[in-house]
């Protein structure tokens, strides 16, 4: 059962070659079995493979020094990397979304993901193919967009979207990233999302849910001005997350809106024996925004960082991500996700695509097995 999807990783999406240095990370709590699953078919595809068990890393990036030096040279030795974490390794300073560009390796974030149960779902067994032919289209009707998204819990808010070459999700960044990975190019496994950082961004997000507090069980309202989060309303989930992005060593200014994201696998789990935050935002439709937890500017060099919005310096990404299960979405006015229901899946295009690979309905229809149908 687990196989399969982690050879979907390791051989379609890394394409590991032998004789390829071969790093997973992983912190101490991951299933040894799982570890010892990505060693196996590493080794089979005669990469030369080593595991590194470390401390968790930090949530949202606030440590700046984890991880620890010897995760870093060690990630930068290696050619192929597995990240298995609980918290992003991506929010990060030492090993943030760039890092695979400085060290020009191919590594994969598998953040709440590196589970027998995400490995062994359909999400995880997806045909590659199909998914590289979602993303395509997907970043073609994002590009410049104006996106609408409302929720039945009191989201009213309006972004733009950026040029294509600052789209990003699943595999790098833009339109030549899409595919198996090259050197320079970040994952996650299993690739599911669209994304960016919002170049305007104005009105209102009341989450289901945040990282820092789990689904809310009283509403948590986000007043989004000119791009910065001005006010954050609601009991002591409210407070908890406030307290959160401005708590010792972070700057108390409006942070920004630094994420805008929704999923693209209609395999991906909502519920389920151990689902996670993570696996849950995968699912086709199922949309998460990005607050910052340190001041949006940073100073970074617009070079370093593919994914910096046009006109000037980079943002750190390190965010708390929060989450609404069924949103709908307008892209320019066009209706694009309907409560939920990525209505991109019935793309004539799309259907045609998956035709080629085995039933579309049983491909790209949400919840329904693939019994037949091998990535």
């Amino acid at each position: 059962m687990l196989i399969p999807g982690v050879e979907n990783c390791v051989i379609n999406l890394m394409e590991t070659q032998p004789g390829e240095k071969f790093l997973i990370i992983a912190e101490r709590t991951v299933d040894p079995v799982v570890v010892s699953a990505f060693e196996m078919v590493a080794n089979t595809a005669g990469a030369d493979v080593s595991t590194l068990w470390t401390r968790p890393f930090s949530p949202a990036g606030i440590d700046p020094d984890n991880p620890n030096d010897m995760v870093v040279q060690a990630f930068s030795a290696a050619d192929d990397v597995v990240i298995m974490s609980w918290f992003p390794d991506i929010h990060s300073k030492k090993l943030p979304a760039n890092a695979c560009k400085i060290y020009n390796n191919k590594p994969v974030s598998m953040y709440q993901l590196a589970t027998f149960e995400v490995l062994s779902s359909p999400a995880a067994t997806f045909p590659l193919p199909l998914m590289y032919e979602i993303m395509r289209k997907m970043r073609k009707e994002t590009e410049n967009k104006q996106i609408r998204i409302t929720s039945e819990s009191g989201t009213d808010l309006v972004v733009k979207a950026p040029g294509m070459d600052h789209l990003f999700g699943g595999i790098g960044a833009g339109m030549d990233e899409i595919g198996p990975l090259k050197r320079g190019v970040r994952a996650h496994f299993p690739p599911s999302t669209c994304g960016f950082v919002p170049v305007e961004a104005d009105g209102i997000f009341v989450p289901d849910a945040t990282v820092i507090t789990g689904e809310t069980t009283h509403p948590i309202r986000f007043t989004v001005e000119g791009g910065y989060i001005t006010n954050i309303e609601g009991e002591w989930e409210a407070e908890a997350v406030r307290r959160f992005i401005n708590g010792p060593g972070r700057d108390p200014a409006p942070k920004r809106l630094v994420e805008c994201m929704w999923g693209l696998n209609p395999k991906a789990r909502l519920t389920g024996a151990n689902s996670t935050f993570v696996e849950k935002e995968r699912h086709a439709g199922v949309l998460h925004l990005g607050v910052a937890t340190y001041a949006a500017d940073f100073g970074g060099s617009k070079e370093m960082d593919p994914n910096a919005p046009d006109g000037g310096r980079s943002v750190w990404v390190s965010h708390v991500d929060t989450y609404i299960q069924s949103p709908t979405m307008w892209f320019d006015g066009e209706r694009m996700v309907d409560n939920r229901k990525l209505l991109l899946l019935e793309d004539p295009d799309i259907i045609n695509f998956a035709r080629q690979i085995g039933d579309p309905e049983e491909l790209l229809q949400p919840g329904q097995p693939m019994d037949n149908i091998t990535c």
